[in-house]
């Protein structure tokens, strides 16, 4: 549950700023099980025709681990 919202406050912000508040409201979203569900939720939007939308989960999910890998080192 806390995931899936987590996920969907992720992909409706807009902006660097926003993005922020997400992953401090939400420091689930560098988990590994975040990326997992970012990278079904594009293949499940490509599937039904929304390439936008995959698009932009994939680009997230990028986003989301360069920033784990920056906490990391």
């Amino acid at each position: 549950q806390l995931l899936e919202e987590a996920i969907e406050a992720l992909l409706i912000t807009d902006g660097e700023a926003a993005i922020t508040t997400a992953i401090d409201t939400y420091p689930i979203l560098l988990e590994d099980a975040a990326l997992a569900s970012l990278w079904q939720f594009a293949a499940t939007a490509r599937a039904s025709g929304d390439e936008e939308l995959a698009r932009y989960a994939v680009e997230c999910r990028t986003m989301l681990q360069r920033v784990r890998d920056g906490l990391a080192s």
